[in-house]
């Protein structure tokens, strides 16, 4: 065992114990939980038994047999030993049927990894209980897959510099990395993860049953996915040892809830750690959120072991969106249930409604042709695992340049989709993979989406590094290994495979309906609560369902939490699926009116924390350590203005929280809500930085500007959605133009009932220490 004791990073929450309510909620949800995701029998559990012993002694006569065919003699070939561990799901007993087991094979210094695939690959695939192997060399830690008497095994490979590996090898330790490569550090980290994940949990038992809830939430949710920028089983293993460790007293179906309501608030990306990282002093690298590659994790889970890593390095901003929207809706059913008497946990876990919620859908299709039968199988593995684990770019690519919104990958495996690609594919099969979103209409220009550069630009990027990886060869080429994107204009258009997990098409005809109808409601209830608090003038015109974006998109959190009944303060009425992020329409205004005049509109817009101006697009123009600074200095000043008891802010409450959709303000907003009192969070992409008109004069830069390129009607645009009334005419745009504002200032508006306008501070950035004043 390593001489370090490791410790929780952060103090418990609450310690309080469980309520005989609680106990009585808990009971039910593991009756639900034998039924929807029932464990192993002890006849299936000695099953994966014998295969481990059998395979291990396998791999140690192939160890053996490698020393001995490099020439070493028969004692030092029976004294190399060799090693199988577990890790995963497997290793912390969860017993789940059809999962695989994540085996690492630890072999002495002789043994190299090319052997490891080459000869063992050769003994496994003679074996007539092995099926279905495919062997990744090009990944970033290789792998061979398989399945061994019908259960999958996903083997890794650690080759340690010493001439034996005795069964007593303690991997917990340290001294265990001493002068390892990269891919052993990687492969050995699984166990010794898992293994402290087990020690560092306050109730073994309660982490197991509310890991395999968050396992099945998120399967069934679509949300199961590490390499397309979701949740794999590592992280889903440390969030639930983080939340057991908050509440170490709790019952499960607690702990449940407080899974969904820390983390849907969580501000990321402040990391989670369920111990604090260290150095061992081999001279191995952990994460650093200094270091440049690090600086654009949007949702860092670290590791536990030494070195800490990030587990979530796959997750955009996209899917950590939907993450965060999914785990609103949860929270919502949560409570739902809760309210009943801990009945309805199948509303919690129930299928998502993915394919026929959103307004567009493209079909991801891959399959080979033209191949000898027997390259067939392994070839079409191969090639389906390597665009798997880059499907999340062409999501990322979508999101950026084209009027479309709430950008969705389905991490569910489907069979082809379109004639076409049965057509092609040799034998017919091959795999799909959907991606929805939605038509942004106030963006789009004509009638036209053109997706073709974008579709375009990821294929040749997949074929480029197929090439680079050794997929495609002379004899193995872009005829043989293809790639196609097919268009479905509605959820309606796709086949019937596409609804298998709605029940059909009559289902999903069904589940549409209920989305349509709860999406109306939705709008219904927020019109009104509007109406109610800023009058009639707020609404303006009515809304076309079938016209809207974010009507045509995602699930309603609003109409899930008000299936909880009248204790909802956290179901946030009004809550929408907006330019991808769970957000919320202003339910408040901040300022008090005097008789029946209404009251005036107080804004108090602030610009972002520094940024990176280097950065090739938006994406990569994130807030500097100096900008996450200012921000901290700016939520500090917000929340004083908040609380303010006398002088001109008296009385100011700032209770909306509106930010562009640029990765920069997002940032920023994201940085400062926790300093406000639960203020209400949403988006506007017409509030993104631009142009309103061209500057007189022209100043030499901008000399190659046109109106064409201008924004102001989208800038005009966001002032009415966001103060209401139309601005008196006052200053021109021109003269705006010439100001100056440093990052995280803050600039004071009031906007009054009658259309005037006052200006109470430009750009006032006094709550910062001088030397952190930039601009």
């Amino acid at each position: 065992m390593p001489s370090r004791q490791p410790r929780q990073a952060r103090d418990p929450i609450s310690l309080a114990g469980p309520t005989a309510f609680d106990l009585m909620a808990s009971e039910k949800l593991e009756a639900f939980m034998a039924v929807a995701s029932p464990t192993e029998t002890q006849e299936e559990q000695d099953k994966r038994t014998h295969i481990i012993t059998t395979f291990t002694a396998l791999f140690r006569d192939w160890v053996r047999s490698v020393c001995l065919a490099k020439g070493y003699d028969a004692e030092t070939a029976n004294r190399a030993g060799g090693l199988v561990l577990t890790s995963g799901s497997y290793r912390l007993g969860l017993n789940e049927r059809g999962t695989d087991i994540d085996t690492i094979c630890v072999a002495p210094r002789m043994v190299t990894r090319d052997d490891f695939f080459d000869s063992l690959k050769v003994i496994l695939e003679d074996r007539d209980e092995v099926e279905n192997l495919s062997a990744v060399e090009t990944a970033k830690v290789p792998i061979i897959t398989f399945d061994f008497d019908g259960v999958n095994l996903d083997l890794l490979f650690a080759q340690l510099p010493l001439d034996a590996v005795p069964e007593t090898l303690d991997v917990n330790d340290d001294a265990v990395l001493q002068g390892v490569d990269f891919g052993t550090e990687k492969s050995l980290n699984g166990p010794r993860v898992t293994n402290l994940i087990e020690q560092l949990v306050p109730s073994f038992t309660t982490f197991r049953s509310l890991l395999r809830c968050v396992r099945l939430w998120a399967k069934r949710r679509g949300l199961y996915s590490n390499k397309m920028g979701y949740l794999g089983g590592v992280n889903c293993n440390i969030l639930s040892a983080f939340i057991c460790q908050m509440y170490p007293n709790a019952a499960v179906s607690v702990l449940l809830q407080k899974f969904f309501s820390v983390l849907r608030e969580w501000p990321w990306p402040t990391p989670i750690e369920i111990t604090p990282q260290y150095d061992a002093g081999l001279g191995l690298e952990g994460w650093d959120p200094s270091q440049y590659g690090n600086r654009f994790h949007v949702m860092p889970i670290l590791t536990p072991a030494y070195p800490s890593m990030n587990s979530t390095a796959n997750v955009s901003r996209n899917t950590l969106d939907v993450m965060i929207w999914e785990m609103n809706v949860a929270h919502d059913k949560m409570r739902a249930a809760l309210a009943q008497g801990g009945d309805g946990w199948e509303r919690v876990f129930e299928p998502t409604d993915f394919v026929v919620s959103l307004e567009k859908y493209l079909a991801v299709e891959m399959f080979v042709c033209g191949l000898p039968e027997h390259e067939r199988a392994s070839k079409l593995q191969g090639w389906c695992g390597y665009i798997e684990s880059r499907l999340r770019f062409l999501a990322e690519k979508l999101e950026y340049g084209l009027p479309i919104v709430n950008v969705r990958l389905l991490p569910k495996k489907l069979p082809l989709l379109s004639e076409r690609a049965l057509t092609d594919a040799q034998g017919g099969d091959g795999q799909a993979y959907l991606i929805g979103f939605a038509v942004d209409r106030d963006r789009l220009q004509g009638t036209d989406i053109h997706l073709t550069n974008k579709v375009e630009s990821f294929k040749e990027e997949i074929y480029a590094g197929a090439l680079k990886n050794g997929l495609l060869t002379e004899s193995v080429t872009r005829e043989h290994l293809r790639l196609r994107v097919a268009y479905f204009s509605s959820w309606s258009d796709m086949p019937d495979e596409a609804f298998a997990s709605l029940g059909g098409r009559d289902a999903a005809s069904d589940a549409r309906r209920r989305v349509r109808r709860a999406k109306r409601e939705a709008r219904a209830r927020d019109r009104a609560e509007a109406a109610a608090a800023l009058g009639p003038s707020y609404l303006g015109t009515e809304y076309n369902d079938d016209d809207d974006p974010a009507f045509l998109a995602g699930e309603s959190a609003g109409t899930e939490a008000h299936a909880g009944g009248a204790d909802d303060e956290a179901a946030a009425p009004g809550m929408e699926w907006a330019n991808g992020r769970a957000t919320k329409r202003p339910a408040a205004e901040l300022d008090d009116g005097a008789g029946d005049v209404p009251p005036a509109k107080a804004a108090k817009p602030e610009t972002t924390g520094r940024y990176d101006t280097n950065g090739s697009n938006d994406s990569l123009r994130v807030l500097t350590p100096l900008g996450y600074q200012q921000t901290e200095y700016l939520g500090a000043r917000l929340r004083a203005i908040h609380d303010a008891s006398e002088g001109n802010f008296k009385g100011l409450r700032l209770d909306a929280l509106i930010s562009s959709d640029l990765t920069r303000a997002i940032q920023t907003a994201d940085a400062i809500a926790p300093r406000l009192v639960e203020p209400v969070r949403s988006r506007n992409a017409d509030l993104n930085e631009g142009r309103p008109c061209l500057p007189e004069p022209q100043p030499g830069h901008a000399s190659h500007y046109t109106n064409d390129q201008l924004d102001g009607e989208r800038i005009e645009r966001a002032y009415r959605q966001l103060c209401s009334r139309p601005p008196p005419s006052q200053l021109p745009p021109e003269a705006w133009l010439r100001f100056s504002v440093p990052h995280a200032s803050i600039t004071h508006l009031v906007i009054r009932a009658n259309g005037s306008a006052s200006v109470r501070c430009l750009g006032d950035a006094g709550h910062l220490p001088a030397p952190m004043v930039t601009s």
